[in-house]
């Protein structure tokens, strides 16, 4: 499966959801806001940590349907 392919895969949320609390469940939230909240947490964990603390990796692999080598 390519990257582009999981926007229509079946059980892909639609819709944004967030917790302040691990141990807390999960509630609906606007884009906006869910947006809003992961930048303002990515610029606390630069400012702590210096800006090399964060980054984002992007395979284009969904590594759930890799299979393991017989080989």
């Amino acid at each position: 499966m390519l990257e582009h392919e999981l926007f229509d895969s079946p059980g892909r949320g639609d819709q944004p959801l967030i917790r302040d609390r691990f141990y807390q469940e999960f509630q609906a939230t606007s884009w906006d806001n869910a947006l809003d909240t992961t930048a303002e947490k990515i610029k606390a964990i630069q400012q702590k940590y210096g800006r090399d603390a964060f980054s984002i990796v992007s395979t284009g692999v969904d590594l759930s349907l890799r299979t393991k080598s017989t080989t």
